[in-house]
């Protein structure tokens, strides 16, 4: 660096002459107006000088030297600063030493030389400046900064004007925006578990701190995609707990409280339902065999809670207990079987009852078959097939195999239009049965009968066919001849023909009815002769070859 002089008082035209420590280092022109200035040529290396000058005129002469001015020259930058350091008060962040902050006028400091000068510079902007103490510390305030990522850094200045390079630069984050309240994905409500897992949303990288009432119990660290969860160290009580959350960024920032939410803890579980009736047992009411699949189940239990019906631990069920604590559970179709059937309460916080046992019930939805019959006793009319009988308690009969063993067959007389049970029997082991009517009533009855298992469960019917039941007897018969009497008389009833003929008129007996003639000579009645009364009622009969003798004949229709 060259060094200048200046000064005023000359004589225009005279020259300056410019001395360091005696020797002549420049010289310069006096100005018209008096004024000089002079530098040193070549530039002075570094040292302390003492320099003075003279006027010298045209002529030569010289004045006395001017009083001396002492300069020291110094051309050495100083050394470069070290990296600013955010103080550590101003750095909010996760750590001291994240150099991320929430102030937007951070305080930096640094170690130099007494006495130099420190600019710190914010993206290349002075900033603020400050000097060096005598115990070799600066700290520096600097103007506002915008939030953002932005490089610090400091230049030191030494008395003599000379500046350092800038410094390593502190890359320094300033966020002073408060993070969003956090959001809660747990919903108010009672749960069971006394240690709930607490769950919600906030900013990728704050931690949420969890508050249950104003005690802080637990904190998380948001997960890179927004969720957090936080469960607490130890059981909470019994009752109901108003959560709350912040959220604390990364420059130290806090939101505002998230909206609460209400939890109930109940860890006390219902007691076991009361079962009142199962519907429908069909076969025996109480021997839990029945034919209906899919079973109702009633009774009484805590309100509110959940009625859940298992089939071996299976769900195969549920409904909600009514106010007034009574319910009705339908089970779903449930397979052919056995079910080892129970029934849980469970309240809203998820704590289940002891099983109730309903039971186990066999579930038989096979229809048997159809029985067969061997005979039906008795047919008394005129053919053993005709289905004309007097006897009205008539006995239905199947061999071995005839119906599926301890199936109970019915008979039904539809003669009212209607099926109705008239006689029951269960099937021997072999599959055979007999079963009687009770008394049928004089007339047409069509019969069937049907086999039922334990279950219910009923055969489609086997017809016997269309029973004609007649238990009247007809009125007796008179006649009008009886031929030949060939006696004396012809009343006398002495007669040498052995076929006799008896007639009657029309009108005489029952049309349709058999007139039987009777010969009770040998002490008991013997039907001699038979034949059918004609629709007009009049009929005709001759006996069969009666022996010699007396003959105490008499005719039924």
């Amino acid at each position: 660096t060259t060094q200048t002089f200046t000064g005023t008082g000359g004589v225009p035209g005279d020259t300056v002459n410019l001395y360091a420590n005696g020797t002549l280092v420049g010289t310069a022109t006096v100005a018209p107006d008096g004024s000089y200035s002079v530098s040193a040529s070549p530039a002075l290396t570094d040292g302390t000088y003492a320099f003075t000058t003279k006027y010298e005129d045209p002529a030569g002469n010289l004045s006395s030297a001017s009083s001396p001015i002492n300069v020291t020259i110094d051309s050495t930058p100083p050394a470069v600063p070290s990296t600013p350091d955010l103080i550590a008060t101003d750095d909010t962040g996760a750590s001291n030493f994240d150099n991320l902050t929430s102030v937007n006028q951070p305080t930096f400091e640094g170690f130099g030389t007494t006495g130099d000068t420190i600019e710190i510079y914010v993206d290349g902007v002075l900033a603020g400046t400050t000097i060096v103490d005598a115990n070799g510390n600066w700290s520096i305030t600097t103007n506002s900064i915008a939030d953002g990522v932005h490089q610090i850094t400091s230049v030191a200045i030494d008395p003599a004007g000379n500046a350092s390079a800038q410094s390593t630069p502190l890359v320094l984050t300033i966020d002073s925006s408060a993070p969003n309240s956090p959001i809660f994905t747990t919903t108010s409500g009672p749960t069971s578990n006394a240690q709930p897992p607490i769950s919600g949303t906030g900013e990728p990288g704050s931690t949420i701190t969890l508050y249950d009432g104003t005690t802080p119990i637990g904190t998380a660290i948001v997960n890179a995609n927004g969720s957090w969860s936080i469960t607490h160290s130890s059981p909470l009580a019994e009752g109901t707990h108003t959560f709350t959350t912040i959220a604390i960024d990364g420059a130290g920032n806090t939101s505002l409280p998230s909206s609460p939410i209400a939890v109930t803890i109940d860890t006390s579980n219902p007691l076991p339902p009361v079962i009142a009736s199962v519907s429908q047992d069909t076969g025996n009411p109480s021997d839990k065999i029945t034919s209906d699949n899919t079973l109702t189940i009633t009774g009484n239990a805590e309100p509110g809670t959940t009625i859940t019906v298992y089939d071996n631990g299976s769900p195969v069920g549920t409904v909600v207990v009514g106010a007034d604590g009574t319910y009705s559970v339908t089970t779903s179709a449930l397979t052919d079987g056995s079910h080892p059937l129970s029934i849980t309460s469970t309240d809203s916080a998820g704590n289940e009852s002891q099983p109730a046992a309903v039971g186990t019930y066999i579930i038989d939805t096979g229809t048997p078959t159809a029985p067969t019959f061997g005979s039906v006793s008795q047919d008394t009319g005129a053919s053993a097939t005709d289905k004309i009988t007097s006897d009205n308690t008539l006995t239905v009969t199947g061999l071995a195999g005839s119906a599926e063993p301890g199936t109970t067959i019915t008979i039904y007389d539809s003669s009212s239009g209607s099926p109705v049970a008239v006689g029951t029997a269960v099937v021997a082991q072999d599959g055979s049965y007999s079963v009687t009517t009770s008394a049928l009533s004089d007339g047409n009855h069509p019969l069937s009968i049907t086999s039922t298992d334990s279950a219910g469960n009923q055969s489609n019917p086997t017809s016997l066919g269309i029973w004609a039941i007649d238990t009247a007897a007809p009125n007796a018969p008179s006649f009008g001849s009886v031929s030949q009497d060939t006696g004396i008389s012809a009343t006398d009833k002495i007669t040498s023909d052995n076929t006799l003929t008896i007639s009657g008129a029309a009108g005489s007996a029952e049309p349709g009815t058999t007139i039987t003639v009777y010969d009770s000579s040998s002490g008991t009645p013997v039907a001699v002769g038979t034949a059918v009364v004609a629709q007009d009622g009049s009929y005709s009969v001759t006996t069969s070859v009666l022996s010699d003798g007396n003959h105490p004949l008499s005719i039924t229709a």
